[in-house]
């Protein structure tokens, strides 16, 4: 194996020096064009009896590419890609009177370039120095440096490492070929950090094969090699030797490791290898090491001995260029010794291996600390304290024994006995190998309980394990495995404790029997809480796989019944289920499904067909109940679903669909038509903290599409709608919505909202967006609404009395948030304006009555009003309120708490006669003693006015309010001057002068 860089790399030279100048001579008249070439040529003086025409042959600027492209028209081009020019200057001796004798013939020269591309091995500077002479070939003074174009898309470790290295190698070297007559080739080459993934490239597209992750690492080292030219493919008659080293050997990220091996060498028919190690730079721990010989003849006796230490499984699988969940995986100590003689399949291998954690196809093995012994007749593998008398109760792997006898003709196994995984497995098997032969399989099993890690539809790793008996009895011709048609037997299996990760699933039977021309199968158990039948019947034809089989069976009958949906998703992945919030669904899951395809056909031509009806019963998700039971109708055609039907009770109301949808592609179209649902519990499924906040009943038509999400367009219908605790009583508005499968993120937009809300008009439109926070959602809303009677809106939201003073309220609101979970995460502005009302309907003022004079609220019109303020924090601010007419001035500011309807207002209300030639005679009698504060000019007022201006504190709700006297002397100043100014409308310029009469016409 270490031979095969060296081996590649020499071939790769000698072929360049050597092809190039004799395909040269060869094609000359044949290539005109790519070229231009200067030859000269004269009749030499004989040398012996031999007469020579000797030429001068100077082809430059030699175009490879276009060379290459002509010679594969002529059946003899070289089948990689490669590109460069080359230079060539030989001297041609041609033996004039020898035409037949090859060893005659007399060439010499040198072979140049700049830079040569092949495949993805760059040569700079090469040359070489190519002569014949009596038959023999003699390459030598092969100078050239090998680099490698930038990798893309390497992780950051691989791309780390290489800035680190040299991307330059070298290589040196000369080699002599006996041509005439066929001899040996004999050859020495040095090389010195040449990348080993450019010439590993250039091996594979030789081969027709294909690596996608590249393999790391640089060679340096020399090589001495001699074989027969006639024989090269043989082994056994190379002489070689080589002390190659590979630097930093790994695929993708996988820890690099460094192969030194002291020497070896192939030398009269025997293979040696001296003390090749391999460690790591990275991971000091590790460390391996190998010697042995093998003879490659007589009777090919060999003697290998290895010891690793923390050897990385999965490094090593990827080297090789698998998958290590499909192999191998952990780190392994190996002390281990094999001796024997391959021509008379005589060997014995004996041993001890450990690991703390070893997995193998996906199945976990647990811990192992075991001695091995493997023969030509006798297999065992048993702990090590078990061979000394120990029972070793924690190990996966218990101990496992055979026999054997290997022939021409088969493979016995027999007195199988392995304990593994829990339990135990017996029976003997024979593996034909000769064609005319049939293998035989006749094993029994009990009480295994192995831990897999597998993919759950490629979408997540999972962990499943379930407590397996049963019995296999298989015949299976010699060769083709995979052939279904000539094969016969049965299969009993029981499932037990099935678990897919930390969620039970339940237990299964499965039966599986071929004949002649049929395979059926049988399953039935308790899955997810529920009753699980299933039967399969397929026709076997001729030619027929299992791959054929899987794919489309003939018929499958499936029937699940009362399968609880909780256990379903119990046993999904976290990180393939959408949210957390789906764990809490409860209910049960029924369905008759029939399967049919035809198992020859193409998938084009007959894909997948079933058809079912499904019930969902008992759907909810926590405390709330979404639907006591919903039927559907469902027809399959490969990936495409055709829903015929989908009908039943859904969040106390009804819901009907009916579509077609594509799995693969996640597209299709659907109606659904919703009626008089509750709108808390129809939300609920979607977002949780968006139902507490919507209540009343909606309907509504939509259609959906799907793509990255599903899309929903369609009109909603509202009825007693409540939003945040606001009523909006019945709305009708548009609906966008979309819903991503992948990340659970969701957005909905309603449009021309338009609706009637207490003997009012109320317009608007809205969007509402899942957040980045969990269980929070945006807002960004903008309302406007016209005559709505205000006494009623406050009585619907807050429980209280209704009134039947009037009061109409027109104005606009803005609403939005971000991650809003609370009242708390609001914010927006409003603006409302009062035009013809009752002071009986404004809360808080019949309270007053008792505090005010004789003139009766009930019979008090408000004439103009205005309430202006801002939401934040979870409390409305009032920043203005107020109210006037001929008998009523009033002016408010304070807050409302959102959640409760709680008010914390403070306010100042006045009844009598506000006509303004009355208040000026009043103004100007309290202001003509001496100069007043707006405070004590106020009180002066109040008191001319008998005594009708009170200042309140308002509590309690708003369906309840609370009112507290307050002395008017608490009064701000501020309060006071603007009540003066703005509300009894005087001119409150003289509080600041000495007269008020200054101030006067």
């Amino acid at each position: 194996m270490m031979l095969r860089p060296a081996k590649h790399a020499l071939a790769l030279l000698i072929s360049m020096s050597w092809g190039l100048g004799l395909w040269l001579g060869l094609v000359i008249c044949l290539v005109n064009g790519v070229f231009v070439a200067s030859a000269t040529g004269q009749e030499a003086a004989p040398q012996g009896n031999t007469r020579y025409w000797t030429t001068n042959w100077n082809f430059d600027s030699i175009d490879v590419k276009q060379l290459n492209r002509r010679l594969a028209q002529m059946g003899v081009g070289i089948p990689i890609e490669m590109e460069g020019i080359v230079s060539v200057n030989f001297k041609v001796s041609v033996p004039l009177n020898a035409i037949t004798d090859g060893r005659k013939y007399r060439f010499e020269g040198l072979v140049r370039s700049s830079r040569l591309q092949l495949e993805r091995v760059g040569l700079e500077d090469f040359q070489s120095h190519l002569r014949v002479a009596d038959g023999v070939m003699t390459i030598d003074q092969i100078q050239a440096k090998l680099s490698e174009g930038t990798a893309s898309g390497v992780p950051n470790r691989v791309a780390e490492r290489k800035r680190n290295a040299s991307r330059v190698g070298t290589v040196s070297g000369s080699a002599t070929l006996q041509l005439s007559p066929i001899g040996d080739i004999d050859a020495s080459l040095m090389t010195e950090s040449v990348a080993i993934e450019p010439l590993h490239q250039l091996l594979l597209t030789i081969q027709n094969r294909d690596d996608r992750e590249p393999l790391d690492g640089v060679v340096s080292g020399e090589l001495q090699f001699r074989a027969p030219l006639k024989e090269i493919r043989d082994i056994r008659l190379w002489n070689a030797k080589t002390n190659l080293r590979i630097a930093g050997l790994s695929r993708g990220d996988a820890l690099p490791l460094d192969v030194d091996p002291a020497s070896i060498s192939i030398a009269d028919g025997v293979l040696r290898a001296d003390d090749l190690q391999v460690r790591s730079t990275e991971a000091p721990e590790l460390s391996a090491r190998v010697r042995g010989r093998v003879e490659l003849i007589k009777q090919q006796r060999f003697a290998l001995a290895i010891r690793a230490d923390n050897l990385p499984l999965e490094v090593l699988t990827r080297i090789a260029g698998a998958s290590p969940s499909r192999f191998g995986e952990g780190q392994v100590d190996v002390d281990a010794t094999a001796s024997g003689e391959l021509a008379s399949r005589k060997w014995d291998l004996k041993g001890r291996v450990a690991s703390p954690k070893l997995r193998v196809a996906g199945v976990d093995l647990g811990l192992i600390e075991h001695a091995f012994e493997f023969d030509e007749q006798h297999l065992r593998l048993a702990p090590l304290r078990s061979l000394a008398g120990q029972n070793r109760s924690d190990l996966i792997l218990q101990e496992v024994s055979a026999n054997y006898q290997l022939s021409a003709q088969q493979w016995l196994l027999s007195n199988v006995d392995a304990r593994l995984f829990g339990g135990e497995i017996t029976g003997d098997a024979s593996l034909a190998l000769d064609k005319r032969e049939r293998s035989k399989l006749n094993l029994k099993w009990r009480g295994l309980t192995p831990t897999v890690n597998a993919q759950l539809f490629s979408l997540a790793d999972v962990v499943i394990s379930a407590s397996s008996s049963g019995e296999i009895a298989w015949t299976i011709p010699a060769g083709d495995w995979s052939r279904l048609d000539d094969q016969s037997g049965k299969l009993d299996v029981r499932l037990e404790s099935i678990k897919v990760g930390e969620a039970t699933v339940g237990e299964l039977h499965l039966a599986i029997a071929k004949n002649a021309d049929e395979l059926q199968l049988k399953a039935d158990g308790n899955l997810f809480g529920g009753e699980v039948t299933v039967v399969t019947r397929s026709d076997v034809i001729s030619g027929m796989t299992w791959r054929d089989l899987w794919q489309r069976p003939a018929q499958i009958d499936l029937s699940l019944d009362a399968l609880r949906l909780d256990r379903l998703i119990a046993s999904v992945p976290r990180q393939v289920l959408v949210s957390p919030r789906y764990r809490q669904l409860r209910g049960q899951v029924s369905a008759d499904i029939e399967w049919t395809g035809t198992p020859h056909a193409k998938a084009s031509d007959s894909p997948w067909e079933s058809e079912m009806t499904v019930q969902l019963e008992h759907l909810s998700m926590g405390s709330v109940l979404l639907t006591r039971r919903l039927d559907a109708s469902v027809r399959t055609q490969g990936s495409s679903v055709t829903i015929d039907n989908v009908s039943g009770n859904y969040a106390r109301g009804r819901v009907t669909a009916r579509g077609q949808w594509n799995l693969v592609e996640n597209d299709g179209h659907l109606d659904v038509q919703v009626d008089s649902v509750d709108a808390t519990d129809s939300i609920h499924l979607v977002s949780e903290s968006v139902a507490k906040r919507v209540q009343g009943k909606l309907s509504g038509q939509f259609h959906l599409t799907g793509g990255r999400s599903i899309r929903a367009r369609g009109a909603v219908q509202a009825s007693d709608a409540f939003v945040a605790g606001v009523p909006v009583g019945n709305a009708n508005c548009g609906l966008l919505a979309s819903y991503s499968l992948r990340s659970g993120q969701w957005d909905a937009s309603f449009s021309s909202i338009k609706g009637n809300v207490a003997r009012g008009q109320l317009m608007g439109q809205a969007k509402i967006k899942s957040s980045y926070r969990p269980k929070r959602f945006d807002l960004a809303s903008r309302w406007s609404f016209e005559r709505v009677n205000f006494a009623k809106l406050i009585s619907d939201a807050g429980g209280g009395n209704s009134s039947y003073a009037i009061g109409q309220v027109r104005g606009s609101l803005t609403l939005a948030g971000e991650g809003i979970a609370s009242h708390s995460d609001l914010r927006g502005q409003f603006k409302t304006e009062l035009a013809g009302s009752q002071a009986a309907a404004i809360p808080g003022l019949s309270e007053a009555q008792r505090f005010l004079g004789a003139i009766p609220l009930a019979g008090i019109r408000v004439e103009s009003g205005r309430l202006e303020g801002t939401i934040a924090g979870g409390r409305a601010r009032i920043d203005e309120f107020v109210l006037s007419s001929p008998q009523l001035k009033m002016w408010a500011e304070g807050f409302v708490q959102l959640d409760s309807n709680r008010m914390d207002i403070e306010a100042v209300i006045s009844t009598g006669n506000f006509e303004t030639s009355q208040l000026t005679a009043l103004y100007l009698q309290a202001a003509s003693f001496t100069a007043l504060s707006p405070v004590s000019l106020l009180i002066r007022i109040n008191q001319l006015l008998s005594n009708r201006t009170i200042y309140v504190d308002v509590g309690g709700t708003l369906a309840d309010p609370k009112l507290k006297l307050r002395p008017l002397a608490t009064l701000r100043d501020e309060v006071a001057r603007y009540l003066i100014a703005e509300v009894l409308g005087l001119n409150c310029a003289a509080l600041s002068s000495g007269n008020p009469f200054d101030l006067q016409d």
